[in-house]
């Protein structure tokens, strides 16, 4: 059964101790492709057919370098979930050997149909890098918006962060700033 509590607990601890270690500048919109650079992880855009992403760990195959491979097919945005998605997997699971094919490509939260306790973390971890409560808080001042955001408001914000509305949304009520409703 997938605790979807701890993952987010989870993702978030692992999330704001990357931050640290990165020295992310959280005033500004999260430059994941920057941190995958940082962190030594090869990473490539390929027209992926059936996949939105992988996570493939450091090992002989790979010429001991993991790697992170990204659907260049997909939007910006999705790219970068993606992107924070498998960033996810290597921090969290750097140390096994097996490679990580993620085919979900729904655009529908893959969180609510996450298969086991990995991926909702992975999922989570994104939501958690790309959008965290300091930095959400920041361009929601940055944007003048007070008090519960309108949708237009909530567009411009995922633009500021770099997100799709709905993964916007969806950690706009993870931070309780818009009820679940």
């Amino acid at each position: 059964m997938i605790s979807y509590r701890l993952a987010h607990v989870e993702a978030m601890k692992l999330s704001i101790t990357l931050h640290r270690d990165l020295g992310t500048d959280l005033g500004q919109q999260v430059d994941v492709y920057a941190a995958i650079q940082q962190l030594g992880v090869s990473l490539a855009f390929l027209p992926l057919k059936d996949m939105s992403g992988a996570y493939l760990p450091a090992g002989p195959e790979t010429g001991d370098i993991a790697g992170i491979v990204i659907n260049s097919r997909h939007p910006r945005s999705r790219q970068r979930y993606s992107a924070g998605h498998e960033l996810g997997h290597h921090v969290r699971e750097s140390d096994s050997n097996e490679a990580i094919l993620d085919a979900d490509t729904e655009f529908l939260p893959r969180s609510v149909t996450a298969k086991d306790q990995r991926e909702a973390t992975a999922e989570a971890f994104a939501a958690w890098f790309l959008m965290p409560r300091q930095l959400v808080l920041h361009q929601l001042g940055a944007l003048s918006i007070v008090g519960e955001p309108s949708p237009e408001q909530v567009y411009r914000l995922s633009l500021e962060l770099g997100t799709s509305y709905l993964a916007t949304v969806t950690q706009l009520r993870t931070l309780k700033i818009i009820p679940p409703t």
